[in-house]
């Protein structure tokens, strides 16, 4: 599906990811060196798994990548705004494998970083209707009511699943 701009969608998540502290680093992995009197000796990589990294209390709250839409707008519904623009952002990145490996986030989310995007019709349709879901269930929150930081995510994110709906007809 081909969207205006890419920027923005990037824009929202490093967004998130600051509000959510997301900027968690993971440990590399480590190289032992024997000594030897060869100077061509080549070191060893540690075949143990890299330290688990910390995934966020909200992906942990969030049904699995598998869930039906369905499950997934009802899991939204009664949420504060703060929780609702994480669970639904993550859903919405939940179904891109493809941008959580370019943003470096798969780890964060569970995923492991060699999986490709769905492209079929019937997947589409679906990212389509949980688009569509979760701007329906954004304008159901006063705006009036939220903080003015929440004014200002509320504004951004309004406007990039309007962006996203528009696109609906293009598809």
């Amino acid at each position: 599906m081909l969207r205006t701009s890419k920027l923005v969608p990037l824009l929202i998540i490093f967004i998130l990811l600051a509000a959510c502290g997301g900027n968690q680093t993971t440990e590399p992995y480590v190289f032992k060196f024997e000594e030897t009197e060869s100077p061509t000796s080549i070191p060893e990589l540690d075949e143990s798994p890299p330290p688990a990294t910390k995934t966020s209390p909200v992906a942990e709250q969030i049904p699995e990548i598998d869930s039906s839409i369905d499950e997934v707008i009802s899991g939204l519904e009664g949420l504060l705004i703060d929780e609702f623009f994480d669970a639904s952002f993550t859903q919405l990145l939940l179904r891109e494998p493809e941008l959580l490996t370019e943003l470096n986030l798969s780890a964060q989310f569970g995923l492991r970083n060699d999986q490709l995007n769905d492209i079929s019709d019937a997947y589409l349709k679906e990212t389509q209707r949980l688009e569509a879901a979760i701007l329906s269930q954004l304008l159901t929150y006063d705006r009036q009511t939220l903080t003015p930081e929440e004014q200002l995510s509320y504004d951004i994110y309004l406007w990039t699943l309007e962006d996203m709906v528009q696109g609906h007809k293009y598809m």
